[in-house]
């Protein structure tokens, strides 16, 4: 998809590479060593704080630490708030003061997968996210959620046809794979969903002429439910990501920051725990950021020497750790010693090669070979064109689902799968800012496929329970409290029961949520 009608912003940052720190951030303590090492090494008289990339584990740990250590007043030391008394105590035998400076008031802590021992970034302009996991954790919950009723009738019409194959390309193993799939079912959609509009424009009205109000105005009031389905998932979602991708290259923050608050819904609508809580804590920490800050570090992305279009700091340093590798002795487990050999030589190579380059004229051409899928994307067009299931003149709904089958029909939950999503959204930031942690209540569950029977009954008790106690939430308090009486039955059956009855209230309460 092509991204020249996205304002470049310009972006430029420099690497330095550290020493290795030769530890694994999987502790409290080890990840406390990591951030006071990159204190020592980046932070200096003309720089007073740092925003460090991290995410998984590592990120959970470290917005701990930083918001609970504090430096004690007599010896110094790194302590947990928690520890405060009894370190008083035992090690200087009087009461803690009732205020102590912040151990890490001095770092900003962003989301963005990535590994933190190989150097730091002095940016220009600066965000620190991980712009490349973003993007593809947004991309695993699209297929994961739509997967059967557009992408699977793709997937197949590429050759994709043995379980293990779809099983792949639903979960995404391969990004780029999945990354074109997307882009030929959004393009046959978008462009099919178009037509139709332009013909119905023809043939009822010739002497008006098709115009973009026209076309959403003709979505919202068409009667055909599958061209609604389908006209949110390809530009509401895939829009989104695709967007995204758009302002990282280049490195224009506004696009991508707002793509990015769009689709990033998705992890809500698909349960996604790791990236709800690390998507409502990003959004927190923009919101509080001064403002002389977020203008410092108002980028998703950046573009380093030698390249052409921004890519996320994950990626960026994914990519110094693979150079760092190849100058590391292949003979058995690389040891420490031969990890910080690498990285103290890693500088000066690049340097040497770049100065060799520039003296016998080899620079190496940044052009990139692009895959022309002209044919791909006509024939998906054709797949959709000839089930009819776009067409905007249909008075009743057109039966499909999945893989675009006869026989079904699109379920309630997927086609309200934007509202569902920032329902789940708000109830999500409401019990982060209530406890301080992520909570699973008030969640309405979006199917992935029409087989909603099979899934529940898949369910445990505790299971059902769960799920009803959540969707129940969206009813009124007395139908709640005969809800309540009912869960307290140890029968699966009659669990089962409770649950379908509620799920079809709240499903005919549409304004409602």
């Amino acid at each position: 998809m092509p991204y020249e009608d996205i304002l470049e912003h310009p972006s430029f940052c420099k690497i330095y590479d550290q020493e290795c720190l030769l530890v694994n951030p999987n502790s409290y303590d080890t990840v406390r060593e990591v951030l006071q090492h990159i204190q020592k090494v980046a932070l200096s008289d003309k720089r007073k704080w740092v925003t460090i990339v991290v995410d998984g584990v590592p990120f959970s740990l470290a917005q701990e630490i930083i918001r609970k250590s504090v430096y004690g007043h007599i010896c110094d030391e790194v302590l947990m708030e928690k520890n405060i008394p009894n370190h008083y105590q035992i090690s200087h035998g009087q009461p803690s003061p009732p205020q102590l400076r912040r151990a890490f008031d001095n770092i900003l802590l962003r989301p963005g997968t990535t590994s933190l021992l190989i150097g730091y970034f002095d940016f220009h302009s600066n965000i620190f996210i991980g712009a490349g996991h973003y993007e593809m954790n947004m991309v695993k919950s699209l297929f994961s959620g739509w997967f059967p009723l557009y992408l699977e009738p793709v997937t197949e019409l590429l050759g994709f046809h043995t379980p293990k194959a779809k099983w792949c390309v639903e979960n995404c193993t391969d990004h780029h794979k999945a990354w074109q799939i997307l882009e030929i079912t959004f393009e046959a959609l978008s462009d099919e969903l178009l037509f139709s509009y332009i013909e119905l424009c023809r043939k009822n009205t010739p002497q008006l002429k098709p115009t973009v109000e026209g076309f959403f105005e003709q979505i919202n009031q068409c009667h055909n439910e599958n061209a609604k389905a389908a006209f949110q998932f390809a530009y509401y979602w895939c829009f989104s990501i695709l967007l995204f991708r758009g302002g990282v290259r280049k490195n224009n923050f506004d696009v991508a920051i707002k793509a990015r608050e769009q689709g990033s819904g998705l992890f809500y609508a698909f349960r996604h725990p790791k990236y709800q809580l690390i998507n409502c804590l990003d959004v927190a920490e923009l919101i509080q950021m001064p403002g002389t800050i977020r203008k410092a570090v108002h980028r998703e992305s950046m573009v380093i020497p030698g390249s052409k279009v921004g890519q996320g700091v994950d990626f960026l340093l994914e990519q110094r750790n693979r150079r760092m590798k190849s100058f590391v002795v292949r003979n058995g487990v690389p040891t420490g010693e031969q990890w910080k050999a690498a990285s103290a030589s890693m500088q000066k190579l690049d340097k040497i090669i770049e100065n060799v380059e520039e003296r016998l004229n080899l620079h190496t051409s940044s052009c990139q070979h692009k895959l022309n899928f002209t044919l791909e994307k006509r024939a998906a067009r054709g797949l959709f064109r000839r089930h009819g299931m776009l067409d905007l003149t249909k008075k009743k709904e057109i039966s499909f689902l999945p893989g675009i089958r006869e026989g079904n029909k699109p379920f309630n939950s997927i086609l309200r799968c934007q509202l569902l999503a920032e329902s789940n959204r708000k109830h999500f930031y409401e019990g982060v800012v209530k406890t301080g942690q992520a909570t699973v209540g008030s969640y309405i569950s979006i199917f992935k496929n029409d087989n909603q029977e099979e899934e529940v009954n898949s369910w445990g008790v505790t299971k059902l329970r769960s799920e009803t106690k959540t969707i129940a939430k969206y009813l009124s308090k007395d139908l709640q409290k005969d809800i309540n009486l009912e869960l307290k039955a140890s029968d699966k059956e009659k669990l089962k029961e409770t649950y379908w009855r509620v799920f079809n209230l709240v499903d005919d309460e549409e304004d409602e949520i």
